[in-house]
């Protein structure tokens, strides 16, 4: 399991220009972490010093870089600064961008923005995503598409088509590498999302499409993203589902004296 070293930080100084002094603004990027606050059956991380996958357990904390997944029937739900991510059944992720970066004005004034992007490489994820502000960043990507939101409740699936074998890789505790996906599926219980297509290097594929209340679009390979649609009433309940458990498990941890990740 990762262990996070000391928050980056970088300071941008007072710089004299032909004897006129101009003031930017310091800047002061920390990294975030989340907590693991349930899991179902089981769920892992990527230990990068020796290759193997350790079983994660509730109330253990992961962060920037840390690679996750879920066992065939297993689930787990993180904390992330407000936030909460779940993982379906069979699903891994890396956790690509936590970060919080802070510019302090000249008037002392302190403007905070987040950046959270997982990426999802194969399987099922589930969010909600509280209001952002600023220039603060949430965003779900694949191989093939970026979901991007300012605060709502989705989620968003990576699969291969045609289905995969019940026991398909990456799933267990020592599973290989997935597969590339050849669809991704977004649906919305509130919006807006952003739902675009994206080639190899990470270039759009026509316009992005903006999901509101109850939506669905998907994406396959070079192809830009559908135009919205009604979300599938399987799909939807499932989705309200998560949300449920979302409220239960808040309520808990409201109990307990809310945890639940931040700035490590």
């Amino acid at each position: 399991m990762k262990v996070f070293g000391k928050p980056r930080r970088v300071f941008v100084l007072l710089t004299l220009v032909m004897c006129v002094s101009v003031s930017i603004p310091a800047l002061a990027q920390d990294v975030l972490t989340g907590e693991v606050i349930d899991i179902y059956d089981s769920a892992f991380i990527l230990d990068e010093a020796t290759g193997e996958w350790l079983a994660l357990e509730v109330g253990n904390f992961v962060g920037q870089g840390d690679r996750i997944k879920t066992s065939a029937e297993g689930t787990i739900t993180l904390l992330l600064d407000g936030d909460m991510i779940r993982l379906g059944p069979a699903t891994e992720v890396v956790l690509s961008d936590l970060t919080v970066t802070s510019e302090t004005a000249d008037d002392g004034t302190i403007r905070k923005s987040t950046t959270k992007i997982i990426t999802l490489i194969l399987g099922k994820v589930y969010a909600r995503v509280k209001e952002l502000r600023g220039d603060s960043l949430f965003e779900v990507r694949t191989e093939i598409s970026i979901a991007g939101v300012r605060g709502t409740e989705f989620s968003v699936e990576a699969l291969v088509v045609p289905e995969p074998d019940p026991a398909p890789q990456g799933t267990g505790e020592n599973g290989g590498s997935w597969p590339s996906p050849s669809m991704t599926e977004v649906v919305t219980r509130w919006g807006p999302v952003a739902f675009g297509s994206i080639d190899e290097n990470g270039e759009p594929i026509g316009p992005e499409v903006n999901l509101g209340n109850r939506k669905y679009s998907q994406v396959t390979p070079g192809n830009p993203a559908t135009e919205p649609a009604p979300a599938p009433k399987d799909a939807l309940k499932d989705l309200t589902t998560v949300m449920f458990d979302f409220d239960a498990l808040f309520e808990q941890l409201r109990d307990m004296g809310g945890r639940g990740g931040g700035c490590s």
